[in-house]
């Protein structure tokens, strides 16, 4: 028993030392500054003279000119310019025939009377006296708590031939 216990302390220090034997630190590490010595001269390690960065341009002068532009705080329909028969469009309710309007109520404040009309594209606008409505040319000429009077004109080759009047009712 006592051999067989001799026997296992020698295997077990026989192979720490064949451990030990495979370990040699000085190869292992004379790699290892090999393999430093060459990434910095592939990189350049040494001591090189600093490269002068390219001079960088500056960007070329552009000139805003904002001539004929329209004014970004300024109320704009996007329907500027003339309809199908020749009429100057200043509204959006120009573009729509008088009876797709929906005339829905009035309001008077500071001695002003307002009148609020539905379009088709369920947008509220608000007109006063004066304003143009409808595709021919409309303008408002009375405003009642209850309808609204508009003046219409036909035109044919830019003259008026003839007028006539509408009305748009208060619609529950």
């Amino acid at each position: 028993m006592q051999t067989n216990n001799v026997r296992f302390k020698f295997i077990i220090i026989a192979v720490m030392a064949l451990f030990l034997c495979a370990c040699d630190s000085d190869r292992n590490l004379q790699d290892l500054h090999e393999d430093v010595a060459k990434l910095k001269a592939v990189a350049g390690g040494g001591k090189k003279k600093k490269e002068e960065a390219p001079a960088i341009k500056p960007p070329p002068v552009v000139v805003y000119q904002a001539e004929g532009l329209r004014i970004p705080f300024q109320f704009s329909t996007g329907l500027e310019g003339k309809d199908k028969k020749g009429f100057k469009i200043d509204h959006p309710l120009q573009s729509y025939p008088l009876n797709m309007l929906r005339f829905v109520g009035v309001l008077s404040q500071d001695n002003q009377v307002y009148a609020f009309i539905l379009a088709p594209d369920n947008i509220v606008y608000q007109v006063k006296l004066g304003d143009k409505i409808g595709d021919r040319n409309g303008k408002i000429v009375n405003m009642y708590p209850d309808h609204l009077t508009i003046l219409e004109q036909d035109v044919e080759d830019g003259k008026p031939v003839t007028q006539r009047i509408a009305t748009l009712q208060l619609k529950d």
